[in-house]
C-alpha cells in the first residue's frame, strides 16, 4: 500500500521532472543557438535547484533518511549512504552549472558547448537519482512505514513546504511549475519536444 509519504514525495519528483522538462528545451534551443526568449532560464534554474531541489533534499536529510535509520537501514552504508553521497555530488555540479549559466552572456562557442555538457549530465543525474529513491527506498517505507509515523512525517514534511513558501513570498526566484511550460514553449524547437517527451521516463 502506497503511504501518504511516499506519495508526498513522487508529487515532488513530478514536479522536479517537469522543470527538468522545460530545462532541456532550452537547451535544445541552445544547442542551435537560438537564446531569444529565454533570458529567464538563470532564474529558473536558481529556482529549480535553490528552492525545489534544496526544499526535497532538505526533507529527505532531516525527515526522511532518520527515519529510515531508525527502521534499521544503516546510516553508514548502502541506500542511505549513497542517497547522501549523491546529494552532496549533485549539490556541487549545481554550482558548477549555476556558474556557468550566469556568465552566458560571455561564452565563447567551446564554453557553450561545455555548459550544454554540464547541463545535460546535471538533468540526468537528477532523474536517475529520483528513479533509484522511488525502486530502493519508497516500496521499504511502504511497507514498512507505521500509520502514526506516516501521519507524523506528513505533517513535517508540510511544515517544510510552509516554511519554504514564505521565504519563497519575500524573493525573487520564479517558483511557479507554470514556468517550466512556457520556457519549453519557448526554447524547443518546432516537432521536437512532443517526441522527446514521450520517450522519458514516467516514474531525489
Amino acid at each position: 500500500m502506497t503511504t501518504k509519504t511516499t506519495a508526498h514525495l513522487r508529487r515532488e519528483h513530478d514536479e522536479i521532472r517537469q522543470r527538468l522538462r522545460g530545462l532541456s528545451g532550452y537547451l535544445r534551443a541552445l544547442e542551435g543557438g537560438d537564446t531569444g526568449g529565454c533570458g529567464e532560464a538563470a532564474d529558473f534554474l536558481d529556482s529549480l535547484g535553490e528552492g525545489l531541489l534544496q526544499k526535497h533534499e532538505e526533507k529527505e536529510e532531516d525527515i526522511i533518511l532518520p527515519q529510515l535509520a531508525r527502521m534499521g537501514l544503516s546510516w553508514s552504508d548502502g541506500a542511505l549512504a549513497h542517497v547522501r553521497k549523491d546529494h552532496r555530488h549533485g549539490r556541487d555540479f549545481f554550482r558548477t552549472l549555476r556558474q556557468s549559466m550566469h556568465l552566458r552572456n560571455q561564452w565563447s562557442s567551446f564554453e557553450r558547448a561545455h555548459f550544454l555538457s554540464i547541463a545535460r549530465a546535471w538533468v540526468e543525474f537528477v532523474k536517475e537519482h529520483m528513479i533509484r529513491e522511488e525502486r530502493i527506498l519508497f516500496p521499504f517505507m511502504d511497507a514498512n512505514l507505521s500509520s502514526e509515523d506516516d501521519a507524523l512525517i506528513v505533517s513535517q514534511l508540510e511544515k517544510t513546504d510552509a516554511e519554504y513558501a514564505d521565504m519563497a513570498a519575500s524573493t525573487s526566484l520564479v517558483s511557479d511549475g507554470r514556468f517550466a511550460q512556457r520556457l519549453s514553449g519557448k526554447c524547443e524547437q518546432p516537432g521536437v519536444s512532443k517526441a522527446r517527451e514521450g520517450s522519458e521516463p514516467s516514474s531525489h
